[in-house]
């Protein structure tokens, strides 16, 4: 009888066993989807308005100075120049300098933002989202994000300690990279030349261009007081870290050494000039 006892428990462990693999290999295949979902719609080739040669600032734009170039979706910031616009250019002034074959937005146009009675949503790719979140001043670069900037997005969140029950414990932890700002406050790239610089520093949240997905991770993290944190890129960079680890008070203390030095060797290779023999 006791021996029929045990071969049932391991039975039933076995089955437990299959069942739990199966849906952890049907987890990760979600979570691989997913990715390979977001890189699809992030890289998928777009069509640019650009102008055939380089235009001055103050040039007037003639019919025979646009074209047509493709380019990836994740490198055409909000306030592009939409293809089936691109006739409401002629006749109108570059307020700045663009190069040739480089993709025109309404910022760099004069009178551009008179087409802010289109609304944001005409500038909202297919596929894409905006979703905005709420924001400080600190946890926006004190306020010097704008829009048609690239950030990260960094959450900070109290949850049960794994090791101490009945404990909490902050982590904090890189939830988005290279997102593109659709708008800070109610202002978009095509307002941004009629305001002062006081009033556009002056917002309590931040819309961003994400895909569904990223929309509702966005939501999950507001929804469990999480504190959302923008950290300001480069325009030109759009390089992705892989392996962004979950930070505590104990891996700030066993990497702060690490992490100071890598900063450091970072900022020297940038700044040291090259050696010519």
């Amino acid at each position: 009888m006791k021996q029929r006892l045990l071969l049932a428990v391991a039975v039933a462990m076995g089955l437990l066993a299959a069942f739990l693999t199966k849906q952890y290999n049907s987890s990760l295949e979600r979570d691989y989807q997913k990715m390979r979902d977001d890189l699809r719609v992030r890289h998928r080739p777009t069509e640019a308005v650009v102008f055939h040669r380089d235009m001055p600032r103050d040039s007037v734009i003639k019919r025979d100075d646009i074209g047509v170039k493709t380019v990836p979706a994740a490198a055409l910031r909000p306030g592009a120049v939409r293809v089936e616009d691109y006739l409401d250019l002629v006749g109108k002034r570059t307020v700045n300098s663009l190069a040739m074959g480089d993709p025109v937005f309404w910022s760099d146009i004069e009178g551009g933002e008179m087409t802010l009675r289109t609304g944001l949503a005409r500038e909202i790719p297919s596929g894409m989202r905006a979703s905005s979140i709420n924001v400080s001043g600190s946890a926006s670069v004190s306020g010097l994000v704008q829009p048609s900037d690239r950030v990260d997005v960094i959450g900070t969140f109290v949850l049960d300690s794994p090791d101490r029950p009945n404990e909490k414990e902050q982590v904090t932890l890189t939830v988005l990279q290279n997102v593109i700002v659709l708008a800070t406050g109610r202002e978009t790239s095509r307002s941004m030349s009629r305001i002062s610089a006081e009033r556009a520093s002056s917002y309590s949240t931040v819309t961003l261009l994400v895909t569904p997905r990223e929309a509702e991770t966005l939501v999950a993290c507001e929804q469990n007081r999480g504190r959302l944190t923008l950290t300001l890129r480069h325009p030109e960079d759009l390089h992705f870290e892989d392996e962004l680890p979950t930070v505590d008070f104990k891996l700030i203390r066993d990497t702060l050494t690490l992490l100071n030095k890598l900063r450091q060797d970072n900022i020297n290779r940038r700044t040291t000039a090259p050696v010519i023999r």
